[in-house]
């Protein structure tokens, strides 16, 4: 069992405040501790001095984290990737652990639940208390304290455990994965969605991360990651913990994807069938924010090397493909002026591997019937910025995932079949944002330009 498999229902309680030793605090410390509900056996040992948080999963008993310094405090906090975690954090620490905590965002992997717990007569400026995120839930009773502790822990016992098998079909076999640029008309199509992305919104992330917590909520392999997106406090109403940074929000999301699964299922069918001119789809803010967090920087990039895919598709879509690949000479004659290979896009995610064996695994264990071959480059006359590595986020990080966002550009380079292995081999060129390269698409007639927008 992985260690993110014995710990993705724990409870992590950080407890940060310089009199955390008086004798005051260590009643309600002993008192958090006292009902022997040993969740952690992960963590931080308390005198402070900082461990691998990964390496030593089982070293603590003691459900509280207790440290008096805010850098040593956060030197654990960087440690910590992808559990539930309660910070319980002194009134008279709040504006410097805010400040800290926007500085090391890029270091940071959790979404945790920020619990001010302060005197009565303590009073903070507008300013600090503006960004709900940060200045949390303002408590002054350590009554009020123990019952939320004791609720969150309560409802992490209560989480299934289970296994995360992979789920056979990923890809709906009557549906086409790719979309040929095979007319002049059809040289639009990546400026439209490129333009399309630019007119999603963030601010819809609220209603995308209640709806997957709503469907998932019983599924062990989602309900650990997206139950820290949500609150329960007071009511124990569930809501979206407001303001969530998007540095955190797209390390989530990339974590999301990583998991095979229905969830990443149900995603690809849909963006791949619906009508975007027609329709709007829940995951339009996921696939925004996984562009902006490639935009700002958030995610690495992987150029220069070979990439390596597996995907089922449907004997028709193979038979396009092929006849696209071998005819686009003769058949689009005026697009072969300007454009160097055939090209395709996709309207879904598509994720390749850094190594070769773990796409074969991918190919044999969910009985696919085509591997690709992706070859990348860096120059600069490209916009690459339509893909992340995202292997140090994912539940799986052996399997080197490389995310293609939706709207990613390919050239096909060979297709070919291996009768003997009866396996479909296609090789591709990545081209990320087409239009960048080929200016032929800005000179397109764009007369039909927002026309279709739906926003």
């Amino acid at each position: 069992m992985s260690n993110q498999d014995q710990n993705q229902n724990k409870l992590l309680i950080i407890w940060i405040d310089k009199n955390i030793k008086n004798e005051e605090n260590q009643k309600y410390v002993k008192d958090l501790n006292s009902d022997n509900n040993t969740q952690l056996n992960n963590g931080i040992n308390t005198n402070e001095k900082v461990l691998n948080f990964r390496k030593n999963l089982s070293d603590l008993k003691k459900d509280v984290q207790e440290f008096t310094d805010l850098n040593n405090a956060f030197d654990a906090i960087k440690e910590i990737r992808f559990i539930e975690t309660i910070i319980i954090i002194s009134g008279s620490y709040l504006v410097e652990f805010i400040k800290k905590f926007k500085y090391n965002l890029n270091q940071i992997y959790i979404i945790p639940k920020i619990i001010v717990f302060t005197g009565r007569n303590r009073q903070f400026e507008a300013e600090v208390l503006q960004d709900k995120f940060y200045s949390g839930l303002i408590i002054t009773l350590y009554s009020k304290l123990k019952s939320i502790i004791t609720f969150y822990k309560e409802k992490n016992k209560k989480l299934i455990t289970g296994n995360t098998q992979l789920t056979n079909n990923q890809y709906t076999e009557s549906i086409n994965i790719f979309m040929p640029i095979k007319t002049m008309d059809d040289l639009k199509l990546p400026k439209y969605y490129k333009d399309l992305v630019d007119n999603f919104e963030i601010k819809n992330n609220p209603n995308f991360i209640l709806e997957m917590f709503n469907n998932y909520k019983n599924v062990p392999k989602y309900n650990y990651l997206l139950n820290q997106m949500v609150l329960f406090y007071e009511t124990q109403e569930k809501h979206y913990i407001p303001d969530i940074p998007i540095e955190l929000l797209t390390k989530y999301y990339a974590r999301l994807y990583s998991i095979d699964g229905d969830l990443k299922k149900k995603m690809t069918n849909e963006l791949l069938t619906v009508n975007y001119t027609r329709n709007n789809t829940i995951y339009q803010s996921y696939i925004k924010t996984m562009y902006e967090g490639i935009n700002k920087n958030f995610f690495k990039t992987c150029l220069g090397s070979k990439l390596y895919g597996s995907i089922m598709l449907s004997g028709s879509e193979i038979q396009e493909l092929f006849s696209y690949k071998e005819n686009f000479l003769k058949d689009s004659k005026e697009l072969a002026k300007d454009l160097p290979k055939p090209v395709i896009f996709s309207k879904t995610f598509i994720s390749f591997h850094k190594d070769i064996n773990e796409a074969k695994k991918k190919y044999f264990n969910l009985r696919r019937n085509t591997m690709l071959v992706l070859n990348t480059s860096n120059k600069e006359d490209f916009d690459f910025k339509t893909h992340a590595d995202i292997e140090e986020f994912s539940i799986n990080p052996y399997e080197k995932l490389v995310l293609f966002f939706p709207f990613s550009a390919f050239g096909i380079e060979n297709f070919q079949y291996n009768p003997i292995e009866k396996q479909y081999n296609i090789e591709l060129v990545y081209y990320g944002k087409l239009d960048k390269k080929f200016k032929i698409i800005n000179k397109q007639d764009n007369s039909c330009k927002g026309c279709c927008l739906f926003f």
